[in-house]
């Protein structure tokens, strides 16, 4: 039987095998692997998550593509690989700005769901469109060239990344002062035109350093904010919080690598692809929430998060990876000027070159800000591939023994496939089955079809689980009150702790999981589960310490286990961690104001400031439900004790609260934080004051 790889029609070339970009890219992905099994999840290390999508696995596929690529792929294949580019492009950008004008700024569009992950792309589409333009002769594409250059550029503009504005910026300087030192005496054809390349390049040099000299001159003018792309350059200062959040995040990156305190594996070989959260939330710095209350599991700068994951020795080798794309990129004009080609031709290959460096520097910048994702492993990988394709003073291919290197692969491509295949089924369709059985039952919105179903959409135990199990006990704490939930509910928490055994690092799952426990016992009046809910935040707020909303969940735990001081106490400590977070404020009065009956606390004049004046928080469904649990849990409480004077000061300020809670929802109804608000409830308070008056306990019991 003839083999598929020597029936190949192309001709495999192996010389690759000593190109110092596949070089780099494979000691980075061997560090991958060392890193991952040194990981303190090596399971989420191997396979990611769902999230993102990500892990080992998908650094090993990327290989295997960048590989092929390499093997195969000659000109022609290149032109048509760019040519797919630009036409999904054009797709993606339309739906874009299509999607820009519907909602009226920053968009996500229809197939990508996130404008930085966009713009990442539409960078890659530039690079695509550019290299069609010096390439490509027929009328058809270099047009659809032009379409693909003119509206990525228009795309990156719309969807406001100010990082991949930034790296759009940086790239272009660097192709300009490339063309200018390469391109003496040379000429191209430009919309039919002959153009001398270095002129050109000194006029649109000179025409963006006026525009970049205008422009900060003029930077707090109100025009900027009426322009697409440019109103997100003129909002950047040290002072906003998207920078305050990342400089942060920064910081704690670089401290979770530190030999002093983290140990010289971790320095050297990081914590593992997919574990960045482990390192973010051990060495967690509470002063983000002032600027930024989500949980970060990225750095935002794709430079800090390899060494977090991979550690020196593996961000040694990202960086030498992008060096020799950036000789690939300066070099491959020089590499070819003994052969004293024509001119015109010439001036393409230069072209080519700063196209190449273009792109490195525009996505490397970007980066700085963002990091990888799954829209952009192809595009890098594949673009890591092309400059190693054109990479300067390239081994001949009598150089490499290329009947030994192709037995090798003969010997070893069946082993390949079969782990390949393997890992689909693992890693991709068994996941797959898994997380569309549990959309098909969520639909239906019913405990009794998700209990059925709860086996198959639970087992086997894939790297999809923890995320798919977390989902199944959000389903069941919104199903808690239905009739016939129970079954499904304890079902849902015994499934979730399965799960916590297995991946015990993740304190966000420790945190829903006390959350959904706390919520059973109070709805369905089981305080026996006070006491999990308890041990499961608390699990969460030592993995995470100094993350208000957690202490914030305990302290309403143990608020309804009748522990008042020791509530009073958590929230004033969780404070301290960063007084000025808008939600630690908010957390702060929920805990608070239902005992602050003479104002000693001003928590009035703290929650005027965060849901009025400021407008940082949201009175949503889950802000009324935390506040009214809260002063809830102080009546029951002194029901319980029998203490008279301390029950009425709390009904009466309940009816403060809610009379609050009205003005403050119309005032962020009326500057359009919120879309709608929810009923207050100060007319059943006056009636309890009124009872409790005239009847005491005994009309309480009745109300």
């Amino acid at each position: 039987k003839r083999n598929i790889i020597a029936a190949h029609p192309l001709p495999l070339d192996f010389s690759f095998i000593k190109n110092p970009i596949f070089v780099s890219l494979l000691v980075f992905i061997l560090l991958g692997l060392i890193s991952s099994v040194f990981a303190p999840l090596p399971s989420k290390a191997f396979f990611g998550t769902l999230e993102r999508g990500e892990g080992y696995i998908q650094l090993f596929f990327s290989l295997l593509l960048f590989v092929a690529a390499l093997l195969t792929f000659k000109g022609r294949e290149w032109m048509s690989f760019f040519k797919l580019s630009v036409l999904t492009g054009l797709i993606i950008g339309a739906d874009t700005i299509i999607d820009f004008f519907r909602v009226g700024g920053r968009p996500n569009g229809s197939f990508i769901n996130n404008p930085a992950f966009i713009a990442a792309y539409m960078l890659f589409v530039l690079f695509a469109s550019l290299v069609l333009i010096s390439r490509v002769k027929k009328p058809l594409w270099k047009y659809a060239a032009y379409a693909g250059t003119v509206l990525s550029i228009i795309t990156i503009g719309a969807t406001g990344t100010r990082g991949a504005l930034v790296g759009l910026f940086a790239g272009v300087l660097a192709t300009l002062f490339y063309i200018i030192v390469n391109g003496k005496n040379l000429r191209i054809k430009l919309f039919g035109k002959s153009v001398h390349i270095r002129k050109l390049g000194l006029v649109i040099l000179s025409s963006l350093v006026a525009f970049s000299a205008v422009f900060a001159f003029t930077i707090t003018n109100s025009f900027w904010n009426r322009v697409p792309g440019i109103n997100r350059l003129s909002e950047i200062s040290l002072q906003d919080s998207t920078t305050q959040s990342r400089l942060i995040t920064w910081r704690t990156s670089l401290r979770s690598v530190d030999p002093r305190t983290d140990g010289a594996e971790r320095f050297m070989f990081g914590y593992g692809p997919d574990n960045y959260n482990v390192a973010y939330n051990a060495h967690y710095d509470p002063s983000v929430q002032r600027y930024e209350p989500l949980w970060f599991d990225r750095a935002h700068n794709k430079v800090l998060e390899v060494l977090v994951m991979q550690g020196l020795l593996g961000v040694l080798a990202y960086l030498a990876l992008w060096y020799f794309v950036l000789r690939a990129a300066i070099g491959y004009p020089r590499a070819v000027l003994a052969g004293r080609e024509d001119e015109e031709r010439h001036g393409s290959r230069v072209l080519l070159g700063a196209f190449v460096l273009f792109f490195a520097v525009a996505y490397f910048v970007q980066n700085l800000f963002l990091f990888d994702s799954i829209v952009t492993y192809v595009p890098i990988f594949m673009f890591w591939a092309f400059a190693a394709s054109i990479y300067p003073n390239r081994e001949r291919k009598d150089n490499v023994d290329s009947h030994k290197a192709l037995g090798v692969l003969k010997r070893t491509s069946p082993i390949i496939a079969i782990a390949c295949a393997f890992l689909v089924i693992l890693y991709s369709l068994i996941p797959l089955y898994q997380t569309a059985r549990f959309v098909s039952a969520l639909k239906t919105k019913s405990a009794v079809v998700l209990f059925d179903r709860l086996d198959v959409i639970t087992k086997p135990y894939t790297f999809a689980q923890q995320e798919i199990r977390i989902k199944v006990l959000d389903a069941a704490s919104t199903l808690v009150a239905e009739d016939g939930a129970e079954p499904f509910i304890e079902r849902a928490l015994e499934l979730e702790e399965e799960a916590l055994v297995r991946e015990p690092l993740e304190p966000r799952y420790f945190q829903i999981t006390g959350f959904v426990y706390d919520s059973v016992a109070r709805i369905q009046d089981k305080p026996e589960l006070y006491p999990k809910a308890e041990e499961l935040l608390r699990k969460a707020m030592a993995l995470a310490p100094g993350r208000q909303e957690i202490m914030f969940l305990l302290a309403q735990n143990l608020l309804s286990q009748g522990r008042l001081d020791e509530a009073r106490e958590l929230v004033t400590e969780m404070l301290t961690y960063e007084p000025n977070a808008p939600r630690g404020r908010a957390f702060y009065t929920v805990i608070m104001a239902p005992i602050d009956w003479d104002g000693e606390y001003k928590t009035f004049d703290m929650m005027y400031a965060v849901y009025v004046e400021e407008a940082s928080v949201l009175l949503d469904k889950k802000g009324f439900t935390f506040i009214r649990n809260s002063y809830n849990s102080y009546l029951k409480y002194f029901y319980e004790t029998r203490d008279a004077e301390s029950f009425m000061n709390t009904l009466e300020q309940a009816l403060k609260i809610e009379q609050f809670l009205d003005k403050a929802q119309q005032a962020q109804l009326e500057a359009g934080v919120i879309k709608q608000t929810y009923e207050i409830r100060t007319e059943s308070i006056m009636n309890g004051i009124k009872a409790f008056k005239q009847g005491g306990w005994d009309a309480i019991r009745t109300q």
